[in-house]
């Protein structure tokens, strides 16, 4: 929150940037900072730029507002786009819809949605037949962003090779995602939505084909990669793939190695594959690279790589105010603080805290379209207050309770 505080318009970095890159849209600001204010006339506003911007075949831009020099960008990357990037298009009205449950919003950027994904497949399918034509990888994206073993130490070859050494299957992955989404906010807006359901089925089996090898593992051996594919449904046997994902993480000394695109799933991944233990393990994590080794180096605000100040005591060029990584304030939300979303608008929530030890007293409060949502959580009790025409449903430690309006205590078994 205080990487966004000190930004007062939507851009993400201020040594090299100050633009507004679209990772920018989703990767935090959407799904963390929007929790903590009420940004939707800022985020709505932000995407009537990114529409004005929007070129003709459908591409969206690196970065809205675009300057005047902005196709100078074709001289460092021979693109003005890229994927995860501009599938904010996407995936910012869509998180917007569910925290404030307004079609209008999807209706407003419906138009627009199309034009990128139509870009999206016509640029993926270039001269190509067969399963090939659904694999992204005709033009430059940035990938999984400067992931932190390509960036640390000696050998660390830049943020460019994070970019080519991932950017295939990440293209790939976000081409599915986003057809699957389009396809839920067809749905809900009366739409067809069998194309982009149909659609998303054929990159999943180009993605099997291309990325996996048979015996439950990627191609790309990178944590980001793992994360990727679990997170956006692109493999069958999940067993075996987060299995492996937990192994690359132990075996990198329960550090992560993850970039931008990746990162916002990372902890989530984990979870809902059956490492909790794990996902808290990173999240306590220390040593370099981790959130708090930031906090141990004197931060007061998310810096753009994950060593920027590298283990060496090297204080390396980037930004030390970039909050792409600040999306871990989300996770803390919903998986720590148990706050998480069932119906669109908060009418129907769940509080689903995970049973940890290391934190043992917090509060909670979110208010909503219908009022404020308070969860107070110690060793002893679970306090859940929930808004007049809503309804929660609790789930913790085997305990399971569908509650209406009101304030509850739960008293809680505990040993010391």
């Amino acid at each position: 929150m205080e990487s966004e505080r000190k930004f007062d318009f939507n851009s993400n970095g201020l040594s090299s940037k100050r633009k507004s890159w679209m990772d920018w849209g989703y990767s935090s600001i959407c799904t963390n900072c929007d929790f903590f204010y009420d940004m939707k006339d800022f985020l709505v506003r932000w995407l009537d730029n990114v529409v004005c911007e929007q070129r003709s075949n459908g591409e969206i831009l690196d970065y809205t507002p675009a300057p005047k020099d902005f196709y100078k960008s074709l001289e460092f990357t021979g693109s003005l786009s890229s994927a995860g990037w501009g599938d904010a298009i996407v995936m910012v009205p869509w998180e917007l819809y569910k925290k404030y449950n307004d079609q209008s919003i999807l209706k407003r950027y419906y138009k627009a949605m199309i034009k990128w994904h139509n870009f999206s497949k016509k640029s993926a399918q270039g001269e190509k037949t067969g399963h090939k034509k659904y694999i992204w990888d005709t033009k430059f994206h940035y990938g999984d962003w400067m992931f932190p073993s390509f960036m640390i130490g000696k050998e660390a070859s830049g943020a460019m090779s994070t970019s080519e050494a991932t950017k295939d299957l990440v293209a790939t992955a976000f081409l599915a995602n986003t057809s699957y989404l389009l396809a839920k906010i067809s749905n809900i807006l009366g739409k067809d939505s069998s194309i982009f359901y149909d659609y998303f089925e054929k990159v999943k089996e180009a993605f099997q084909i291309e990325f996996m090898n048979g015996k439950g593992e990627l191609t790309k051996h990178f944590q980001g990669c793992y994360v990727l594919a679990l997170a956006f449904n692109l493999v069958d046997d999940k067993e075996r793939v987060s299995k492996k994902l937990g192994e690359m993480i132990e075996n990198n000394d329960y550090c992560l190695d993850t970039g931008f695109l990746s990162v916002p799933y990372l902890l989530d991944t984990l979870c809902d594959n059956g490492y909790q233990n794990l996902a808290m393990e990173l999240f306590f994590q220390r040593k370099c690279p981790s959130w708090l080794y930031e906090i141990d180096n004197g931060a007061t605000t998310i810096w753009e790589s994950w060593a920027a100040i590298q283990p060496s005591g090297k204080v390396t060029k980037n930004s030390f105010n970039h909050y792409a990584f600040g999306c871990v304030g989300d996770w803390i939300v919903r998986r720590i603080g148990g706050l998480q979303l069932k119906e669109p608008g908060y009418k129907e929530f769940y509080v689903r805290p995970l049973k940890q030890e290391r934190i043992e007293r917090y509060q909670l409060k979110y208010e909503t379209l219908f009022g404020q949502i308070e969860i107070e959580k110690t060793v002893e009790f679970l306090k859940v207050v929930v808004p007049k025409n809503t309804r929660a449903y609790v789930d913790y430690n085997g305990m399971k309770k569908e509650l209406s309006t009101g304030t509850y205590l739960f008293t809680l078994e505990f040993t010391l």
